[in-house]
């Protein structure tokens, strides 16, 4: 395997960790009393961002999938935050997330 190769799979493999970690938080918010040790800089992209706002949501008792997405649009951050494909964005993106938890998560 080439060493892009190797690199676009390692990367594949974090984002969809991330992705399981929000979707995973974003379901059910009683994970976020193991998850919220994680910090923002341990995602990368716009998942910083998300976390970063799911954490802050979290600890005043307000984590849901819609005080997320009018947190962000508050922040002037909604547009920003996307699939790393950068097919998907928004609101539509945090929709999307909630597939991604658990043994559910979407290859």
């Amino acid at each position: 395997m080439r060493v892009d190769e190797e690199r676009a799979e390692q990367r594949a493999m974090t984002v969809g960790w991330e992705m399981a970690v929000l979707g995973t938080a974003l379901f059910d918010p009683q994970t976020m009393e193991v998850a919220e040790e994680l910090l923002p800089s341990d995602f990368s992209g716009s998942h910083q961002i998300i976390w970063s706002e799911m954490l802050a949501l979290y600890r005043r008792g307000a984590l849901e999938e819609r005080t997320l997405v009018e947190a962000l649009r508050s922040a002037g951050q909604l547009g920003s935050v996307h699939a790393f494909d950068a097919e998907t964005n928004g609101e539509a993106y945090i929709q999307q997330l909630l597939t991604y938890r658990g043994q559910n998560i979407q290859e």
